[in-house]
């Protein structure tokens, strides 16, 4: 079995039942047994599976379980009682041992390597613990350290953080300072950082009040198995801490990477800092026979994957000439135009020999005097130029379209999120990306989720959520939190209502996470030329705090392929709140490179305006095409947000010129090149219960009355929606949701049921 947890299994066949240990010293958590006697040392532990509707072969959990580990014993005990050795361990015990220096020094001379180390050069020489001692002991230059124990000492002089975050920050920096800066110190300043690493490692161990998931957990349960293996010759509970911290970073790769249902929205949330304390961990457990890179077939594999969908091309301006580099795609405040997890990539790689992480790695860590590599320490320790690159364009393992699914119902955990990616290509300019999140409100953060898009096209972004966080507590960040800062469905002027922090009380914020207010990514279908997407929003359009849901709200995408890389989306919204009527509005984001213009009747623009500044250029050479058939001539407003802060863009709101007790509303999107492209006729179709658009020869069709037979324009379906890309007068590929027959122009067609997600 490929993975790091092995099944135990007893004369039977039975699974071993999950008991506690105790010893003299810790009791161990609960869900582990002993290692039988005879098995190797990769069989160490088996977790035993909670009640939930579908347990993984390998007996893990199903989704979030509370399967948390006793406390080792109360936390009044004395501190001196908990070290034991003091003098003769030999460091650096995470990274690497020492006798692989002289191999990262020779793997840090080409390639990458270089500019790796001119980055730890510049952090080792402003006084970071870590780096500093990652410098000296790869070079032999020891001037860089004074300063960084100096540090050091500052760090272990101050008190345990409070929340559970910057505590988790805190322990990994003090863990990984101490062990690479240990042989630099005097026996007086070891003990000295000793005692206040364990004390607190501690702490953190014997935290059971505050229940950490979700983003957070990688942080502080990656940083105790980082603390784990910096004491673990010197601590008689090392041990203990982690046994906890092996759960918990399976626990957090479990839920938020899972293939059939995960929490992909962590992975924006200060993903780069909490998964390279899990890798650092990681890299420890197998140099001590625990294949934690392993787990579940190679998970990292997926999270490489998700990352590869996350990044478009970008005109990036550096300090050579302008180059066509990477970006992510903006869903966070982690992520706006940052590669903060770069480094990760550089771990993935050297520890898996992954092909695909080694080229996100050099794709997002430019050759520059300046490269963003957020941790140049794991970089360093981890960067292996032998490993070769596969291009995300050219590798079996992506297509042009994903989907990740979200966690679902009671298992949900502490966030909703679902993913689609559909795009022509990865790494040409040309390219055109559209990619939406389904997720909560962000609560306190103004994460661009709530079934938010993103649209990217040949070289410029054309429409991004602005909900991305700017200063906590100011007016806008408050604002952002709000539906108005998405491109969704508002119903009478509201959405998902916003949630202040301020008015968020301890007592109630528990309760108020449950309700879960997230959209979910339900149907999925992938074609060579044509994709689509059906998004569920019903628990996104909650129009006050009561909790009261629409009856119906759905957002239909078709993304529709063209020869040389170009593409268009046509998009339907479906939004019934009760049986009165409504004021239904439909929002769409521009860029803020874009300034909004009215081109006719149903017909609007993002006009590109060329830009330059703050590291990046925009061409201003990309327009964005709306054209909107249902309703026929919308009234309009080109808003701004409340405080008409020239940060953030005016944005485009759209309905029909009276209250209606359905909103539904049918775009085109398509993306124009100022230069060298014609935009095709759109027409609009309207027969008897159906309406939609012809595209150039393309057709997309939606049936109002939800089902049954529907006929309009040559086209012939029985279902809720059919898309049909035509090339040359006939049926390349087609989609038909909720249907099970279709023709055109008379002539039976094959199609791609677009059915409920099983």
């Amino acid at each position: 079995m490929n993975c790091w947890i092995w099944t135990a299994v007893l004369g039977t066949g039975c699974a071993i039942v999950a008991c506690l240990t105790a010893t003299s010293q810790a009791a161990e958590p609960r869900g582990y047994t002993p290692r039988p006697s005879g098995l190797a040392k990769g069989e160490y532990v088996y977790v035993s599976p909670v009640k939930g509707p579908k347990p993984y072969p390998e007996g893990l959990p199903w989704k979030w379980s509370d399967l948390e580990p006793k406390s080792i014993e109360s936390a009044d005990r004395k501190q001196e009682a908990w070290l034991m050795g003091t003098e003769g361990a030999r460091h650096p015990v995470v990274l690497f041992d020492p006798d692989e220096i002289p191999a990262i020094r020779e793997r840090l001379g080409r390639r990458m390597g270089p500019n790796i180390m001119a980055h730890l050069r510049r952090s080792a020489e402003s006084g970071e613990p870590s780096a500093a001692g990652m410098y000296a002991t790869l070079t032999g230059e020891k001037g860089v350290v004074k300063k960084g124990i100096a540090n050091l000492i500052s760090v272990a002089r101050t008190e345990p953080a409070e929340r559970r975050l910057p505590h988790g920050s805190q322990l990994y920096n003090l863990a990984l300072g101490y062990d690479l800066l240990y042989n630099y110190m005097t026996p007086a300043q070891r003990q000295e950082v000793r005692t206040a690493l364990d004390r607190s490692a501690q702490k953190m161990h014997l935290s059971d009040t505050v229940h950490t998931q979700g983003n957070w957990l990688p942080h502080c349960w990656g940083a105790l198995g980082v603390a784990a293996y910096a004491l673990q010759q010197e601590n008689r509970y090392a041990e203990s801490w982690l046994l906890r911290a092996r759960f918990k970073n399976l626990q957090y790769m479990h839920n938020t990477f899972d293939p059939e249902g995960g929490d992909y929205e962590a992975f924006c949330r200060y993903f780069g800092m909490g998964m390279g304390k899990v890798l650092i961990m990681c890299a420890a457990e197998r140099r001590q026979g625990r294949d934690f890179l392993t787990y579940r077939g190679n998970i990292f594999n997926r999270i490489v994957e998700f990352a590869a969908y996350m990044l478009v091309p970008y005109k990036h301006q550096s300090a050579r000439p302008i180059d066509w580099r990477f970006m992510w795609v903006p869903y966070d405040d982690s992520f706006p135009v940052s590669t903060d997890p770069v480094s990760v990539w550089a771990a993935i790689g050297g520890l898996t020999k992954d092909p695909l992480a080694q080229w996100l790695f050099e794709a997002t860590a430019p050759d520059t005097p300046q490269p963003h590599v957020s941790d140049p320490v794991t970089a360093a320790a981890f960067y292996d130029p032998d490993v070769p690159t596969e291009s995300p364009d050219t590798s079996k393992r992506m297509s042009l379209a994903r989907a990740y699914w979200g966690l679902k119902g009671k298992q949900i955990g502490l966030w909703s999120s679902g993913h689609v990616f559909l795009r022509t290509g990865f790494e040409d300019k040309e390219t055109v990306v559209f990619s939406a999140q389904c997720g909560d409100d962000g609560e306190w953060h103004g994460h661009a989720d709530q079934s938010g898009f993103f649209l990217y096209a040949y070289g410029d972004r054309l429409v991004m959520d602005p909900a991305i966080i700017g200063t906590y507590n100011e007016p806008l960040c408050e604002w952002m939190k709000g539906p108005e800062s998405h491109s969704i469905v508002l119903v009478s002027g509201k959405g998902t209502p916003e949630t202040s922090a301020r008015r968020r009380r301890k007592k109630t914020w528990p309760r108020h996470l449950k309700r879960n207010r997230g959209a979910e990514v339900d149907r999925f279908v992938h074609t060579d030329t044509l994709d689509f997407v059906s998004m569920e929003l019903r628990s996104t359009i909650e129009v006050d705090r009561r909790g009261t849901k629409a009856r119906r709200a759905k957002r239909y995408v078709a993304f529709f392929r063209l020869p040389d890389r170009r593409a268009y989306l046509v998009m339907v919204d479906d939004v019934i709140l009760d049986e009165g009527a409504h004021r239904y509005e439909w929002l769409l984001q521009p860029d803020d490179k874009h300034k909004i213009v009215k081109e006719g009747s149903g017909r609007f623009a993002f006009d590109g305006v060329p830009t330059r500044g703050a590291g990046f250029e925009f061409s201003g050479n990309v327009d964005l095409k709306i054209r909107m058939i249902e309703p026929r001539d919308p009234a309009h407003e080109i808003a701004a947000n409340p405080m008409n802060d020239p940060r953030y863009v005016r944005y485009l709101r759209l309905r029909s010129k009276e209250d209606r007790t359905r909103g539904l509303f049918l775009t085109v999107l398509y993306p124009v090149k100022k230069e060298g492209m014609t935009l095709p006729s759109i027409e609009e179709i309207r027969e008897g219960d159906v309406i939609g658009a012809k595209i150039g020869e393309d057709i997309v069709l939606f049936n109002t009355a939800g089902s049954g037979d529907a006929v309009a324009s040559d086209v012939e379906f029985t279902g809720e929606l059919a898309a049909l890309r035509i090339v040359d007068g006939s049926v390349k590929d087609a989609v038909v949701l909720n249907g099970d027959s279709l023709t055109y122009k008379g002539s039976s067609v094959k199609f791609e049921a677009a059915g409920p997600r099983k």
